[in-house]
């Protein structure tokens, strides 16, 4: 009976040792797939810490300051090297930029991407679980992961897009929240234990000073969903506005900028409208002014007149002449 009971014990410890072998053989290999490993491949694995550059500007461009630091969300994606091209590796969302770590196989080269938005007047939508664009996953509400999910398939695809949920029905292409983007290419973990991404801003500021007119009142209209209106006895309506641009890789390019629409309407009291229509130049990491005089009592016509001025501040005149002044 002594010889039975001692025999099962060496099988069940056998078997115990066996299975945990194989555990951590799996384990290893788990790790090793998720830092780019072939099996059977000779690799060594490091763990590194993400880190973000914000683009320094000198006060001499006049760039815009916020005042004090919103909430901010972090969409991150990995990519693995192969070839020419990267491939799909790892993607995350983050709503603190400290202690971002991955693991990554050393001698092998990744490529990271990254967008920050910082809330300001307007929020990025989230129902405390289920966040919307720009932080969809393949199409589906994602998720504040505050960590790296390794897949091949799926990342943050619609970071870039330039499309922001306001609510869960409603979107807009020029939200008002400050957004950086930034990348870093050919990072090899063996050189270092730690990649910085360099952010460069992605928004530009409109500063709208508008006299009020003598008589009626003007709607204004200015990027496909944004307006005011001001009215004859109004004080002087003065308002600084941040957006983001819609081509969000592409505006973080140096002088980027372009012109934007702005539509009047001026209503008169004795029936008279009158419609038109103001380019504005608007560029990266600059806040336009634009002022805006009403002359006359019967709406007529605009005319505009930019001023020169340095690399972050440019103003445009607007004056809208009516009939008799």
């Amino acid at each position: 009976m002594k010889k039975t009971y001692l025999h099962t014990t060496k099988v069940l410890f056998a078997f115990l040792t066996f299975v945990s072998l194989a555990l951590f053989i799996s384990c290893t290999n788990s790790v090793a797939e998720d830092a780019g490993t072939t099996k059977g491949e000779s690799t060594t694995t490091r763990e590194v810490t993400l880190k973000l550059s914000e683009e320094q500007v000198t006060t001499s461009t006049a760039p815009i300051v916020r005042a004090v630091a919103p909430k901010s969300y972090y969409a991150i994606n990995v990519y693995l090297k192969k070839g020419d091209g990267y491939e799909k590796f790892a993607y995350g969302l983050f709503d603190s930029a400290k202690d971002t770590k991955i693991v990554l196989q050393e001698g092998k080269k990744y490529k990271f991407e990254c967008v920050k938005v910082e809330n300001y007047k307007d929020t990025v939508y989230h129902d405390g679980v289920s966040y919307l664009r720009p932080f969809r996953v393949n199409g589906k509400p994602g998720a504040l992961t505050n960590t790296f999910v390794y897949s091949k398939n799926v990342n943050n695809d619609e970071m870039t897009e330039g499309v922001f949920s306001l609510t869960d029905t409603t979107t807009t292409r020029y939200p008002r929240v400050y957004t950086n983007y930034g990348e870093l290419v050919d990072y090899d973990p063996a050189t270092a234990d730690s990649a910085t991404i360099p952010l460069r801003r992605s928004y530009f500021g409109i500063h709208f000073v508008v006299e009020p007119p003598k008589d009626g009142y003007v709607v204004f209209r200015y990027l496909e969903n944004y307006s005011f209106v001001v009215h004859a006895g109004d004080a002087t309506y003065d308002q600084n506005e941040i957006y983001t641009f819609h081509q969000i890789v592409n505006s973080t390019k140096e002088d980027y900028g372009g012109n934007i629409k702005l539509y009047s309407d001026w209503y008169s009291s004795n029936g008279t409208v009158i419609r038109d229509t103001t380019l504005i130049p608007i560029t990266r990491n600059t806040i336009t002014t634009a002022n805006v005089t009403l002359h006359g009592s019967t709406p007529a016509g605009i005319g505009v007149s930019e001023e020169d001025g340095p690399m972050g501040n440019q103003t445009v005149d607007i004056r809208i002449v009516g009939g008799k002044e």
